[in-house]
């Protein structure tokens, strides 16, 4: 049964206060993403650096499992690229990182189990 936009945020929020869910303001830096990831996962191997000047671009270097991604830090898909490659990460562990289409100027993001993904896709939560 697919929720409204209100019920998934409900359902948000009551991940959010389980420390399964995390809030993103759409301008958030690699370093910002980061942690949040960390506070919901933090068994995950998980850094980023400052970001540094490379070729006249400032970079953000983040490295999962011994895995090193570079973000762009002007990029408007940074978030949704660090959530994607953290989501490729974690299905070795039957989790997955879901969210929806909210239409604040925020991410929102909720821990599950992967196996547990067409569930939640029935209620209008997607996989990055």
């Amino acid at each position: 049964m697919k929720l409204t936009s209100d019920e998934l945020y409900a359902f948000f929020e009551k991940e959010l206060e389980k420390n399964q869910a995390f809030s993103l303001d759409w301008k958030f830096s690699a370093e910002d993403t980061v942690f949040n990831i960390k506070e919901v996962i933090p068994s995950l191997n998980i850094s980023c650096t400052q970001a540094t000047q490379i070729y006249g671009e400032w970079i953000e270097k983040v490295t999962i499992n011994d895995m090193e991604y570079s973000f762009n830090i002007e990029s408007e898909t940074l978030i949704i690229e660090l959530i994607r490659n953290t989501n490729q990460h974690i299905a070795t562990k039957n989790q997955t990182l879901v969210t929806w289409d909210y239409l604040g100027d925020e991410y929102n993001f909720i821990l599950i189990k992967l196996d547990e993904l067409p569930k939640y896709e029935e209620m209008g939560f997607y996989k990055i």
